[in-house]
């Protein structure tokens, strides 16, 4: 059996005592990751004292959650063993995996066991793992023999979101909304080579190694959303760009997968301009709308990219939560005047470390807040097209050849007094 396991996870070994854990645990799991109930408790109390404490299994309890808590505060990966836990007790875990926006794995142990020691605590396991699956566990694993303990794959992955290992230097690009041309005018401003291939689309690369990092929402509303969809995927698939899922998109894989939307604010220009695009893009589209992350850590955890933006607090987690947080920014359920969703202005509370930059919510200008920039500059509606250079932190930015679609929300000329972009500047803008 293969078991992969996001690395930054809550996993719990359950089952009677003496069911194939410790096997498991000496195979497959890596003692950094591991908490057991005494080492907890030896933490915070001598040999003395424990033989000494009276209810001694509350208090393994008590100390598997407090170092539980901090480990999924650090962001490490954790494994306990449960063995003799009841829902009750089990609870507690779920709930910090929970409030760490932790990924919770169950491993069942359902090896039989004759020991009359261990009987009572089968009869108790078997009376309760039936209801493993309404506890709140992302995957449950269930192990029934000992051949199946010793044939596990225990395999760790890397969570899409995490490619701190790449330091760049980047260029983030904001939301190009099916707008080709300018995307490549500014990929030329920026130095890019633009590569054309008939069959494929094109293609970008910079003879520097500089990699391009898109914040989402290539779709809807422009005129060249085909055009837009290759040169991003086929970059990808050289390798010399990384990409965010934005709201847009998340919308566009539900219609490529026949869920009820509704077909406005630009999807139907999207549809149609797939309706005349080549099968392999048609094809591959969906494959590759799913394997966008909704946030991504670069440069050793200095900069995230996040379509409308991320708490410091969400930084290199995974929840549903968090996924409408990167792909919304922070709502409140209100409409404002025009229909469309209030967006709280997250950035003025944001105080992580890393520098966040996003996009989103369309602005005459890039602007910086606290550790954050937005660098939506509305090109779809008549603004310009920007991308923030890392570790430079300059912008740069080409302005839009014709407004395509008309804003629901007006799009305000704040900040540019009065005056228009060049076609093509430079600004330099300092943190």
């Amino acid at each position: 059996m293969l078991i992969d396991i996001p690395e930054f996870s809550l996993v719990l070994l359950i089952g009677p005592s003496g069911a194939g854990q410790m096997s498991f645990i000496e195979r497959h799991v890596p003692v950094s990751a591991l908490i057991t109930a005494e080492s907890a408790l030896e933490q915070s109390l001598s040999v003395q004292a424990k033989v000494k404490t009276v209810g001694i299994a509350r208090d393994h309890v008590h100390h598997l959650l407090t170092q539980t808590s901090q480990r999924l505060k650090a962001r490490l990966k954790t494994v306990i063993d449960a063995s003799g836990f009841e829902a009750d007790a089990r609870k507690s875990f779920v709930d910090l995996a929970r409030r760490y926006h932790a990924r919770l794995v169950a491993i069942a142990f359902d090896v039989p066991n004759e020991g009359i020691e261990n009987s009572r605590s089968s009869a108790s396991f078997l009376s309760q793992k039936r209801n493993l699956n309404h506890e709140g566990f992302h995957e449950i694993y269930t192990l029934r023999s000992e051949q199946d303990i010793a044939n596990v794959h225990l395999r760790w992955i890397t969570p899409l979101h995490d490619k701190r290992q790449l330091t760049g230097p980047f260029d983030v690009i904001g939301d190009i909304h099916g707008c080709a041309d300018e995307l490549v005018d500014l990929l030329h401003a920026l130095g890019y080579t633009v590569e054309e291939n008939d069959e494929q689309g094109p293609s970008a690369w910079h003879p520097e190694g500089r990699m391009m990092v898109f914040v989402g929402d290539m779709v809807d509303r422009g005129p060249a959303i085909v055009r837009v969809l290759q040169l991003v995927m086929n970059s990808i698939k050289r390798g010399t760009a990384l990409c965010v899922v934005g709201n847009h998109e998340n919308k566009l894989v539900r219609y490529l997968a026949g869920r009820k939307v509704k077909i406005s604010h630009g999807l139907e220009k999207t549809i149609e301009q797939l309706d005349r695009a080549p099968a392999t893009l048609k094809s591959q589209l969906p494959m590759f709308l799913n394997s966008l992350s909704d946030h991504l850590i670069l440069d050793q955890e200095r900069l995230v990219v996040a379509h409308a933006g991320i708490r410091e607090d969400f930084i290199g987690r995974s929840s549903g939560e968090i996924r409408s947080f990167c792909l919304y920014g922070e709502t409140n359920g209100d409409l404002d005047e025009y229909g469309l969703p209030v967006r709280l202005p997250w950035a003025r509370k944001y105080g992580g470390e890393a520098l966040v930059v996003y996009g989103h919510t369309p602005v005459p200008e890039p602007q910086w807040v606290s550790n954050t920039v937005n660098i939506d500059t509305g090109c779809v509606y008549g603004g310009a097209l920007s991308a923030l250079r890392y570790p430079e932190k300059t912008i740069t930015s080409v302005t839009a050849k014709k407004t395509y679609y008309e804003p629901r929300r007006p799009f305000k000329e704040e900040g540019r007094q009065g005056k228009r972009l060049n076609h093509l500047r430079r600004e330099e803008i300092s943190s």
